[in-house]
């Protein structure tokens, strides 16, 4: 358990929230690393990744980065 607690205080501390990017920094890529960590015995689905791997294309990755900007400044906007 103490393993878990200690692995867990790392992930934290490895994945501030300002890290967040919907393609490359996202729920399923933590949680593919996370299940990696925890050594377990099957690897994490190719599949789960869906819409995120379709935004890493040459083409899209501009688009999304742009949009993802545009809606970080959106947001903090909003806030003040």
């Amino acid at each position: 358990e103490n393993g878990i607690d200690d692995l867990l205080d790392e992930v934290f501390q490895n994945w501030p929230e300002s890290s967040y990017h919907p393609i490359h920094n996202n729920c399923t890529t933590f949680a593919e690393k996370f299940l990696h960590q925890l050594k377990a015995p099957e690897p994490f689905p190719e599949w789960v990744h869906g819409a995120a791997a379709v935004g890493r294309s040459e083409y899209l990755r501009p688009v999304v980065d742009w949009s993802w900007e545009w809606a970080k400044w959106f947001c903090r906007d909003e806030a003040a």
